[in-house]
């Protein structure tokens, strides 16, 4: 159970991250446009 939390805390950190990043990126882009 130890294993899979911290598997799983580090995918959703990963997902935060990304979500975080594209909507950065979603951001920038609709400034661009």
């Amino acid at each position: 159970i130890g294993k899979h939390g911290r598997v799983s805390d580090v995918v959703e950190k990963r997902r935060t991250v990304f979500g975080n990043a594209w909507s950065t990126l979603v951001d920038v882009g609709g400034i661009c446009w």
